[in-house]
């Protein structure tokens, strides 16, 4: 078992899975052999060769096929990434294919865009599978609070929604911004960032907890 997210907790009865509600309600049966959480009033699970999509009354809304999509992530902003083959690709809440099976890989959506691979590079799309941000960094962060951690050489910065380079490639680390702060490292220490730059925090520590 674990946290509640959307009311639902998942719980886990012998091999197989089920939710329950914040009054310890079975509310979806053992059913199921993989289960993760509520998000945007649907939860992913596996029940033997199929990936389905519940509600929050277990009912099951649509469904893949596992012999065809080997991965299917939850919903952000209303689209969900699932792997076909070894293309990722994303699907509205009806289960109807919107962004093809093109990429090698994917981030959920954030800030009405998700990280998206070609080959060894990654760029941002739109939720209509536009190129916003052109592909071109090593490794990328999703967008939280309007700005995006993102890799360039083997250094980190940050860039806006538009992909303009608002704080400079100058961190061995970054993470996500959260309450207008986010931790960086540089030569093994950490601190903290304002959305300017600003190390408000001088990078003094061994470490920072997510």
């Amino acid at each position: 078992s674990g946290q509640f997210s959307e009311g639902m907790a998942i719980v886990k009865k012998g091999s197989q899975y089920g939710y329950v509600n914040k009054t310890g309600k079975q509310v979806i049966d053992f059913l199921y052999d993989e289960a993760f959480d509520f998000h945007e009033g649907m939860a992913v699970v596996r029940k033997g060769d199929k990936w389905l999509y519940l509600d929050l009354a277990g009912h099951e809304v649509f469904s893949f096929p596992r012999s065809e999509y080997e991965y299917a992530l939850s919903f952000s902003e209303s689209l969900a990434a699932l792997r076909k083959g070894t293309k990722w690709g994303f699907v509205n809440d009806k289960g109807k294919d919107v962004i093809p099976f093109a990429y090698a890989d994917v981030k959920s959506f954030s800030n009405g865009l998700a990280a998206a691979k070609k080959t060894v590079k990654w760029g941002f799309i739109s939720k209509t599978g536009q190129d916003v941000i052109p592909v071109q960094y090593n490794d990328v962060r999703s967008f939280q609070e309007g700005l995006a951690a993102v890799k360039s050489g083997d250094k980190w910065g940050y860039i806006d929604v538009t992909g303009k380079v608002v704080i400079p490639f100058v961190y061995d680390e970054a993470k996500d911004f959260s309450e207008g702060a986010a931790a960086v490292q540089k030569s093994d220490k950490w601190g903290f960032i304002n959305k300017n730059g600003y190390e408000f925090i001088p990078l003094q520590y061994e470490t920072t907890k997510d």
